[in-house]
């Protein structure tokens, strides 16, 4: 048993409560968490996968339990596998065996408390399935922990609220920020000044190993939400199942408010193909001008369907025979019919159907989200990107960019795409397409690249990025940053279009420039 005194030292010193009870030495960013839920009410932790999270949180709960009296710890998560298989693991693994521990406090599958008090003194987890979670504790020192948060809906957060008024209350949510809205979303934006929060880079911990973030950026890209998420700990650009993404509302929202001279009258509509021949247009209309956002041709609704339905078929189970040959698709109609629930049909169908559309996609599966991938054999034999197998793929050919960013004062240049080629109507930086990837020196060198300038006119170059590797589903696209700075009265690159750099984010442009202006402009 600890004494007053100690009790009274390590309430405020959570990270020795963990160096010298725990025998474990947190690493800077744990110990950092740690002391903010010590001082702060509520601590708001977003980061990337296996910085630690799950440690940090078990480690508090016991340090809670331990001094402070009569408390109550609530703890929760998205689902019984989360709160139960990792979290409550994690906090019996650090109970478990500990002689100075063991004497005062007991653990069961949901439950840990103080021996003599097992209905006033406790940790208890609690499944974020119901609303109602959170609700009916009340204690002077209470702990909400609040795993996996992006996942958890926002009326499990209401009853947290009311609860944080008393002094002692403390709120620690963690989570990797999937989720582009909600109650953790909004804990490190709008309403990020009531948090004392947390970002926590996996490149920048040392729990985290170099092979998983290079296997990261070789499935899905540095540029994937999948990286931002489970790597860097930022939040995604965009929410895949919407059909308008929220980035691209809230711009809207930012963007300034223009009244037309006249009212006009815009309608919006989707027309998706049944056969082969049709097409899939997403388009509106301004008035009485049509307009053509997005076009699909050469696959129906019906192929789409059974390309989803074989290729998380082939790749669940392993099978590598083409799906485009007479064999495959005699194999596959009859494992269909295998592990089709005769009880459900319909249910069933559209459920793998939607389970191909949109987590077992064909170029950027996620994987690291996903509900099989524990007998999943594609992945555990990391074939994941080699099947399905066809016995006609398209063939894809690498394109060379070379973008100028380029500083004027205030402004920069950019330009409308209007050829009929990828992002069209989309507006990026100065552009140079060479046949080849050129080094830094052939580049300048380049005659294109002199073309641009104004005869005799000062700038000053350097290389910002190379070697971007951006794979789209024909093309793959390898592209080189620069840096130009020239005088605010240039004459250089006199087609392009001179815009406020502030303004930016204004203007549509592909995933790939939204990127690069994200990390250095």
């Amino acid at each position: 048993m600890m004494t007053q005194e100690a009790i009274l030292y390590y309430a405020d010193h959570p990270a020795d409560f963990v160096e010298d009870l725990l025998h474990v030495t947190p690493d800077k960013n744990q110990r950092a968490i740690l002391d903010s839920v010590a001082k702060n009410q509520m601590t708001s932790v977003r980061s990337g996968h296996g910085i630690g999270k799950s440690a940090v949180e078990a480690w508090t709960v016991i340090w809670f339990m331990s001094t402070r009296p009569f408390p109550k710890i609530p703890c929760t998560a998205p689902t019984q596998h989360q709160l139960f298989d990792i979290l409550w693991a994690e906090i019996s693994k650090w109970l478990r065996n500990n002689k100075a521990l063991e004497r005062e406090l007991m653990w069961t599958k949901e439950k840990v408390y103080m021996k003599q008090y097992p209905e006033e003194w406790f940790a208890v987890a609690r499944t974020a399935s119901k609303p109602d979670a959170l609700q009916g504790f009340h204690a002077d020192d209470i702990l909400y922990i609040i795993d996996e948060a992006s996942g958890v809906d926002d009326k499990v957060f209401e009853p947290v609220l009311g609860a944080l008024s008393t002094p002692g209350a403390r709120l620690l949510m963690c989570g990797n920020p999937t989720q582009l809205s909600g109650f953790f979303y909004d804990s490190h934006h709008k309403n990020r000044g009531s948090y004392t929060t947390f970002h926590v880079d996996g490149r920048n911990s040392s729990r985290v190993s170099d092979d998983f973030v290079k296997t990261i950026i070789q499935m899905y890209g540095e540029d994937s939400d999948v990286f931002r998420v489970r790597v860097a700990g930022e939040f995604p650009r965009q929410e895949n199942d919407v059909f308008i993404p929220l980035p691209l509302v809230e711009k809207s929202i930012m963007t300034e408010w223009t009244e037309p001279a006249r009212p006009v009258h815009i309608d919006i509509g989707c027309d998706v193909a049944r056969y082969g021949d049709d097409r899939t247009v997403i388009g509106y209309k301004v008035d009485e001008k049509a307009m053509f956002y997005k076009r699909k041709s050469g696959q129906d609704l019906m192929q789409t369907a059974d390309g989803n339905v074989y290729r998380v078929l082939s790749r669940y189970f392993g099978i590598d025979v083409p799906i485009d040959s007479t064999e495959g698709k005699k194999t596959f109609t009859a494992l269909a019919g295998e592990v089709l629930d005769k009880s459900r049909p319909a249910d069933y169908n559209q459920a793998i159907m939607d389970f191909g559309a949109v987590q077992c996609t064909p170029q950027s599966p996620n994987c690291l989200f996903c509900p099989l991938s524990g007998s999943c054999r594609a992945l555990s034999e990391g074939k994941v990107q080699q099947l399905p197998v066809k016995q006609h793929r398209t063939k894809t050919t690498n394109r060379y960019f070379n973008y100028i960013y380029v500083r004027m004062g205030v402004h920069t240049l950019i330009h409308k795409r209007t050829e009929d080629d990828i992002w069209k109507n989309l507006f990026e930086l100065p552009l140079v397409e060479t046949e080849k990837d050129l080094s830094e020196e052939e580049f300048l060198a380049c005659p294109q690249f002199h073309a641009l300038f104004a005869e005799g006119e000062v700038r000053m170059v350097r290389i910002l990025l190379r070697g971007v590797k951006h794979v789209l589903s024909h093309r793959v696209i390898y592209t080189n940053f620069y840096e130009v700075t020239l005088p605010d009265n240039s004459s250089s690159f006199s087609s392009y279009q001179r815009v406020a750099v502030e303004d930016l984010g204004r203007y549509a442009v592909p995933r790939l420039i939204h990127a690069f202006l994200e990390k250095y402009v």
